[in-house]
């Protein structure tokens, strides 16, 4: 997704220092406009369009890496429609103005749309990058999202281009109104209003912020993500908020979470994850979606079974390079309908297995799996997940803890994580009367970026790399931007205190 997010899909966030900037932009709209008079509504219009655009285009400037990133805006009328899901819920006529004063101001650097391919699209420049420098990187209240937009039901059709790179087309279509979507929302709805008292940042040094920027501006977009900011290569820690995301036009398929920005952060990143300054934890359920199938079809997995070893001689368990690219092709198989997915080349050669070959092992394991991948098991099996996922959230809530979810998996503060593992457990047993182990991957701190998993794994226990609460190194003299974020946050919740 190259041409960047659209700016009213951005958190709309709150900063007093925008209360200037988007006073003379509505000042310069009304003599541009030549409006006679202001009128309440037509004022109070505008200051909503416009208080969207400033902090879209701060929030995008502060994406990593930062003061690169651009927001689609799109200029076609037939783009905007007010109280369509699909379409910017904005008067074009004033957005369109707002864009003219923006230009003028030299505001904004524009990069020209595309007819039928890409918004037109544009970033802070001039005067408005200079304000947002001086700011610096901010925590801020958030408005929650409204409760109509947080549940999304998609549906998919062939492409027409059929030498496409993408063999359908996914589209939006109406949610059903239903107590059961009316549930949905309500428990989103708090759990996104919970989570929007919480500040999430990163235990990195600003030199490592910088390194992380660069490796995410050349990763390549995920095309397999059903939510458009993981296809974006760029991370924005103002975008915490979460939506369900259901498929195939059926509200039991899919639902899982999406919108999180540490969603779309590399696993080994994971690690240096903090909840309100404290470090965390990562706990993952294991072999969670072959593992929800085989209760469905009541076949027997062993608790403790490695279910990613299909047959391999001298496995090694979890220290096993073969790991990872076979649990990568299992999860992906349960997904896949078209059949069409691969490894990488890379990951390929690690296996020692051609695709047909490793196809044939994961068959031979396990038989009754192969009808089941081509009927869209996969989606099924993410809708349960995702219901079991909800109950960890409202469970870990209710108790005043936050935990962020990543499909099968949550990030906790690391004083919390008994506690996690037992609600995991207990929300699996009550969904599916099975039992399931977990597993969990520590807190990293700064010294440990960029240590791949087997790398972080070997360090020794006895040494000074054994991580444990009372090792604090999050404060150093190089990490200013993250410094400066979480005081933004302490200095906002002690006044509301």
């Amino acid at each position: 997704m190259k041409e960047g997010l659209r700016f009213d899909w951005y958190e709309k966030q709150h900063h007093p220092f925008f209360e200037h900037i988007i006073q003379t932009l509505i000042d310069d709209c009304y003599r541009a406009a030549a409006f006679k008079n202001k009128g309440s509504t037509r004022e109070q219009k505008l200051r909503s369009l416009v208080g969207v655009v400033v902090s879209s285009l701060y929030s995008s400037y502060y994406s990593l890496p930062f003061g690169t990133q651009y927001i689609s805006y799109p200029l076609s009328p037939k783009d905007y429609k007010l109280g369509d899901t699909q379409k910017v819920n904005f008067n074009s006529d004033y957005a369109i103005l707002l864009f003219t004063v923006l230009k003028q101001k030299k505001w904004i650097s524009i990069v020209p749309g595309r007819q039928k391919e890409a918004y037109t699209r544009i970033r802070a420049s001039g005067e408005l990058k200079k304000l947002f420098i001086e700011a610096g990187l901010r925590w801020a209240t958030q408005e929650p999202k409204e409760k109509s937009k947080l549940i999304i039901l998609r549906d998919r059709k062939p492409n027409p281009n059929t030498k496409a790179k993408k063999k359908y087309i996914k589209f939006g279509v109406p949610v059903p109104a239903s107590t059961e979507v009316q549930d949905y929302r309500d428990e989103l709805y708090s759990f996104n209003q919970f989570l929007c008292q919480n500040c999430v940042s990163l235990n990195l040094n600003d030199t490592q912020l910088v390194q992380l920027g660069a490796e995410l501006k050349n990763r390549k977009e995920n095309e397999q993500s059903e939510d458009d900011q993981l296809k974006l290569s760029s991370l924005n820690f103002g975008r915490v908020q979460l939506r369900r995301i259901f498929s195939r036009g059926s509200m039991t398929k899919g639902g899982r979470f999406y919108g999180g920005w540490w969603q779309s952060l590399p696993s080994i990143y994971r690690g240096h994850i903090l909840i309100n300054n404290l470090k965390t934890v990562e706990v993952d359920y294991s072999g969670m979606s072959l593992r929800i199938f085989a209760a469905l079809k009541q076949e027997k997995l062993a608790i403790h079974e490695d279910i990613y070893n299909l047959g391999f001689e001298g496995w090694l368990g979890d220290k096993d390079p073969r790991r990872k690219p076979v649990k990568t092709f299992v999860n992906a198989m349960l997904n896949d309908e078209a059949g069409n997915y691969r490894l990488s080349k890379e990951e390929q050669a690690l296996t020692k297995l051609s695709h047909e070959k490793l196809k044939e092992a994961l068959f031979t394991k396990y038989p009754w799996l192969e009808d089941a991948i081509h009927a869209g098991v996969g989606l099924e099996t993410q809708f349960i997940d995702s219901q079991i996922a909800m109950t960890v959230m409202q469970d870990m809530m209710a108790e005043g803890i936050l935990v962020l979810p990543i499909h099968d998996s949550f990030i906790i503060r690391a004083s919390f994580q008994e506690t996690l593992i037992n609600s995991m457990k207990a929300a699996y047993y009550t969904h599916l009367g099975k039992n399931i182990s977990t597993s969990v991957d520590g807190t990293r701190l700064a010294k440990h970026f960029n240590l791949t998993k087997n790398e972080f794994k070997s360090l020794s226990h006895s040494n000074d790399d054994i991580i444990n609460l009372a090792d604090v190194d999050i404060q150093s003299e190089d990490s200013s931007v993250m410094d400066s974020y979480v005081s933004s946050w302490n200095m906002l919740m002690s006044n509301e205190a």
